[in-house]
């Protein structure tokens, strides 16, 4: 019975279970984004201003020149309607459940 395969690949799905809860947790913490880059800007007008402008990770500028860019980005979700717990409720129901199958496997052995 230990050397069963279909209770090996129970085990393994508990695993991945419980790994779906350290998912769901990590949510609580902030997101910390490092970003380098070169790119190679070409603009076919002239403009005077020297304005970089960043949308998201994207970073722009009015000249035509290579630049070399490097971004560091903290967030942190305030506001997520219970979405987080939701989702750690749900991947903790994830895993009772795959013991639960893991358990009748055994019980069928």
């Amino acid at each position: 019975m230990e050397h069963s395969y279909d209770l090996k690949i129970s085990d393994f799905q508990v695993l991945i279970a419980q790994q779906g809860i350290k998912g769901a947790r990590a949510e609580y913490f902030p997101k910390l984004v490092f970003m380098m880059g070169t790119e190679y800007t070409k603009n076919f007008r002239n403009e005077r201003e020297s304005t970089v402008m960043s949308i998201g990770e994207a970073y722009i500028n009015p000249y035509t020149r290579y630049q070399s860019v490097l971004g560091l980005t903290l967030s942190y979700n305030i506001f997520d309607f219970g979405v987080r717990g939701g989702n750690l409720k749900i991947a903790k129901e994830g895993v009772s459940i795959k013991e639960l199958e893991k358990k009748t496997k055994i019980s069928r052995s």
